[in-house]
């Protein structure tokens, strides 16, 4: 991410990298939130991670 954020920031002239960062953070947070209530509904281990595979799947296609 920081190699892409310095390349993004020559591309621009301007510093972006910050915004980069802030954004992977609030990733971060939302990721954990969705982890915590689908703990706290006993969503089964095997359905979280399928879940998160077609996530991951759905974006990388």
């Amino acid at each position: 991410m920081t190699v892409h954020a310095a390349a993004v920031e020559r591309q621009l002239g301007r510093p972006v990298m910050p915004r980069f960062f802030a954004v992977f953070s609030l990733g971060t947070v939302a990721v954990a939130a969705v982890g915590v209530l689908m703990t706290a509904q006993r969503v089964p281990v095997s359905i979280h991670a399928a879940v998160v595979a077609a996530v991951i799947v759905g974006r990388s296609a």
